[in-house]
């Protein structure tokens, strides 16, 4: 609904922002110190998640929006389907990567412990958050579609009319 993406679009913001924040800071010390930039995985993966990070909102808005009263047939254009996979796929990969790259981070600046609560913790935390709001979208999806089955079902065998007496009859 309306409240998950103004809460998404929300967070990803913050998350580009924080992304190009750690970027810049790191491409500065980097130059600082006098090191190659992404001369080893950390660098590259971190590369690699900042250009995903920053495509997400423009790739946002290439979305094929749905139409107010709903995809015709209940069924989405190939256009939405593809863009989805695309949207969906980058940010994953770009979550991953995130994690990754601040493992390694850890691991090269000498921090192998705080690397492994960073692993097992942090990274270990945003999975259960994410299955556990899977589980409950998916729970959330079954009892919507149950209500539409008994609705359907207690409009069966009326005529429009009549389907209005019987509502009016149950409130």
């Amino acid at each position: 609904g309306p409240k998950w993406f103004f809460v998404h679009r929300g967070v990803q913001a913050t998350v580009v922002v924080l992304c190009l924040a750690g970027f810049v800071i790191a491409v500065f010390f980097t130059e600082r110190r006098g090191v190659a930039h992404f001369y080893n995985t950390h660098m590259v993966i971190g590369l690699i998640v900042t250009v995903l990070a920053v495509l997400q909102p423009l790739n946002a808005l290439l979305r094929a929006h749905p139409p107010p009263d709903g995809w015709p047939n209940q069924k989405k254009p190939m256009k939405r389907v593809v863009w989805e996979y695309v949207h969906k796929g980058s940010g994953y990969l770009a979550w991953i990567g995130g994690c990754v790259a601040v493992k390694l981070g850890l691991d090269l600046v000498g921090q192998p412990l705080l690397g492994k609560i960073h692993a097992y913790g942090w990274c270990g935390l945003l999975l259960l958050v994410y299955y556990s709001l899977t589980i409950v979208n998916c729970v959330n999806k079954k009892k919507a579609k149950q209500v539409v089955a008994v609705n359907d079902d207690d409009d069966a065998g009326y005529e429009d009319d009549e389907k209005e007496e019987v509502w009016e009859t149950r409130r």
